[in-house]
């Protein structure tokens, strides 16, 4: 089963923002598999404003 439409739309946010926190914390040096799980837990109860600030900062910085 895949998602649609709306459904969709979030799963596509959360992938964006797990794998942004995940690529964040490794340049950090944390370990890959911490990242992971760290990212896991931030992406979903961090803000839409916190997320954008983070975003922007990475772009900015590579």
């Amino acid at each position: 089963m895949r998602p649609s439409g709306p459904g969709l739309k979030i799963a596509e946010c959360m992938y964006e923002r797990h794998k942004l926190l995940t690529e964040l914390l490794i340049g950090l040096g944390v370990s890959p598999e911490t990242a992971r799980e760290d990212a896991c837990k931030i992406e979903h109860d961090l803000s839409a404003e916190s997320f954008d600030a983070i975003r922007t900062h990475a772009r900015n910085c590579h």
